[in-house]
C-alpha cells in the first residue's frame, strides 16, 4: 500500500472511549507491539477534566481475546495504570516505540471516579525511528449495536480500517456489510465477537471484492465500539468520524 498497511495501522495504535457516567466506566481500543516495519508508534491518551474535583482513572490492557496485555511506557510495563487528574488538568501519556517488538494487539478499559474525556494521537515512524505520518483517533462516548462509515477499497489496496471491541460480558455476534454508492449490497457476513474481545480489518481483509467506493455496516447483537481510518490518498491516512446510529 504505497508504505503503509491501514489494517497493520489500525491494530498499532487503536483508541476509542466509552463515558459512562455512572460507575464512569471507560473503554478503549489500544496497541502496544508492532508488525510494522518500523515498529510501534506511541500512544498519547489525554485525559481532561471538565469538573472540580480531582478524577482518579484506573486503565486495564486487555489483548484480542480478553486476556491482560502488557502496555510498555516510559514508567514501566504493566497490564493496568492509575492516573491522578487535579481539577481542570490532564495527562498526555505515550507509549515506548519499540521498533523491534512483536505485534501483540488489543484494547483498554478505564474506570473513573469522575466524568472525563479522552483521546488518542498515534504516529507511523519510518525503519530510523523518524515520525513520517499521524492522525488524531475520535472518540465514542457510548457503546452501540448499528454503526455505519464511508469505506472504500482501491483495486491492490487494502482500502479502509475498521477496529472494533466487545466492552460487554456477553459475547456479540456482528454482522457486516458492505455497499456501493448507490446503496447497492455487495457483500456481507456474520462474525462473532468474544466478551471483551477485540478485532481489526482492512475492506480486502473482510470482503472478497477488488475494489468499490461506498459504506460499510456493523450491525451487533450487544453494544460495541468501532473506529475506522480513511487510506484513499495512501500513504496518508486519517481516522473517520464516529459511525453510532443506534
Amino acid at each position: 500500500m504505497g508504505g503503509v498497511d491501514l489494517h497493520r495501522v489500525i491494530r498499532n495504535s487503536f483508541l476509542t472511549k466509552e463515558l459512562q457516567y455512572a460507575p464512569k466506566q471507560s473503554t478503549g481500543l489500544i496497541k502496544d507491539g508492532s508488525d510494522l516495519p518500523a515498529g510501534p508508534p506511541p500512544l498519547g491518551k489525554w485525559w481532561g477534566v471538565p469538573g472540580a474535583e480531582e478524577v482518579t482513572c484506573q486503565t486495564e490492557f486487555l489483548a484480542d481475546g480478553g486476556a491482560p496485555l502488557l502496555v510498555s511506557f516510559p514508567t514501566g510495563t504493566d497490564i493496568r495504570r492509575t492516573d491522578m487528574l487535579p481539577p481542570g488538568g490532564a495527562v498526555h501519556e505515550e507509549t515506548n516505540v519499540e521498533l523491534s517488538v512483536p505485534a501483540a494487539a488489543g484494547w483498554a478499559r478505564a474506570t473513573c471516579t469522575g466524568p472525563v474525556k479522552a483521546s488518542l494521537l498515534f504516529r507511523f515512524y519510518s525503519s530510523a525511528g523518524v515520525p513520517t505520518r499521524e492522525a488524531a483517533i475520535n472518540t465514542a462516548t457510548i457503546p452501540a449495536r448499528r454503526f455505519v462509515t464511508f469505506a472504500e477499497q482501491g483495486e491492490g489496496q487494502p482500502g479502509t480500517a475498521v477496529a472494533y471491541a466487545n466492552p460487554s460480558d456477553t459475547a456479540a455476534l456482528m454482522t457486516f456489510t458492505v455497499r456501493d454508492a448507490a446503496g447497492e449490497i455487495l457483500d456481507s457476513f456474520d462474525q462473532t465477537l468474544l466478551a471483551r474481545g477485540h478485532g481489526a480489518q482492512n475492506m480486502e481483509g473482510l470482503f472478497d471484492l477488488t475494489s468499490f467506493s461506498g459504506s460499510l455496516e456493523i450491525t451487533s447483537t450487544a453494544p460495541i465500539v468501532t473506529l475506522s481510518l480513511n487510506a484513499e490518498a495512501a500513504p496518508v491516512f486519517s481516522s473517520l468520524l464516529p459511525g453510532e446510529l443506534e
